[in-house]
């Protein structure tokens, strides 16, 4: 299992390769578009933040990392999906998405901030 910035590099790419794909998709309203837009935009400044932390470097970081990179390559994936064959429900689909990486990488922010934790 990768540990440190690694996986936190591939959630950042997986992050702008989707926002790119959002940026291409037609049928969706430019206000949802452009609130994904920001809401990725957050979502990149947080991983940045926390990828030289020290506690993502840690096995206790790890699931953290991870539930960040398997949501980041769930929201690519879906938008690549949505591209290829466009439905009714994609934006509720993909806005589900976006809010489960943005949890993933909240949490990530606030564990690796080690509020609260001794190390002994």
């Amino acid at each position: 299992m990768a540990q440190g910035a690694e996986p936190i590099e591939a959630a950042l790419q997986a992050v702008q390769h989707a926002a790119d794909g959002l940026a291409q998709l037609d049928g969706l309203d430019a206000a949802w578009k452009a609130g994904a837009a920001a809401k990725l935009a957050s979502i990149a400044a947080l991983l940045r933040a926390a990828a030289d932390r020290f506690f993502v470097k840690t096995k206790a970081g790890a699931p953290f990392v991870r539930r960040c990179q398997e949501e980041a390559d769930k929201l690519d994936a879906l938008v690549l999906q949505v591209s290829a064959s466009p439905t009714p429900g994609a934006p509720q689909q993909l806005g589900l998405a976006l809010d489960a990486l943005n949890k993933a990488a909240r949490t990530l922010d606030e564990r690796s901030q080690m509020q609260g934790l001794a190390i002994t």
